[in-house]
């Protein structure tokens, strides 16, 4: 990670400024940027049918130096209470010195408030078969929105069973894998059927997946 040691202040700004981290799309490079500016943070509800809860939107200006390539659509600028702003709009403003986004924080716009751990069964043999005889994590404290999708009815059973399938938007990709499972805050498990990856940058990942009853 490179620092850089800005010391400019902004033009036409006030001295409220913080530090943040601008990650590139699509790669492990990360700008540490010593000023910025966070303005016009417009927090509305959404369209229902979009499937998520609220809009939270943010312009941020960065002070960048002269040789550091403007940030690009899809770069995501992480704050100090870690909320990820993913970049829409971006415009060099090239007299100030400065670089101009419009971001949206897709974890606050999809509700992502629910925590759940993913883990991965570990098949073997022991004899009279394959079996899980382990559970590996994949990742911990995903923030993740969970809501009911479908029910399907079994009335050829008695008494009539059912299935439950749940809709997970996922705040970050995971390379999650078919018979994982996740597990919600009450130790709910879910065994996952789809995975889908976000057609679009103001979009997330969506994962489906059934749950699974006690024994």
């Amino acid at each position: 990670m490179t620092k850089l040691d800005l010391t400019n202040d902004f033009q036409l700004l006030d001295d409220d400024t913080e530090a943040v981290t601008l990650c590139r799309r699509n790669s492990n490079n990360e700008l540490f940027v010593e000023i910025a500016k966070r303005q016009q943070v417009t927090t509305q509800q959404a369209n229902s049918g979009e499937g998520h809860a609220i809009q939270a939107d943010a312009v941020w200006h960065l002070q960048l130096p002269l040789d550091e390539q403007v940030p690009q659509i899809g770069d995501v600028i992480l704050d100090q209470q870690k909320n990820r702003w993913t970049i829409l709009q971006s415009q060099s403003l090239f007299a100030l010195g400065r670089c101009k986004c419009t971001t949206r924080e897709l974890r606050l716009a999809y509700g992502c408030h629910q925590l759940v751990d993913a883990i991965r069964p570990v098949w073997d043999d022991l004899g009279s078969g394959p079996e899980v005889v382990e559970w590996t994590a994949v990742c911990d404290a995903l923030p993740v929105s969970i809501r009911l999708d479908e029910m399907i009815a079994d009335w050829s059973t008695t008494p009539p069973t059912k299935q439950l399938i749940y809709e997970f938007v996922l705040s970050e990709m995971v390379p999650l894998e078919p018979d994982d499972r996740l597990i919600d805050e009450h130790g709910n498990s879910y065994r996952l059927q789809s995975l889908t990856q976000a057609a679009r940058i103001d979009r997330l990942p969506i994962a489906e997946a059934i749950r699974e009853e006690a024994p």
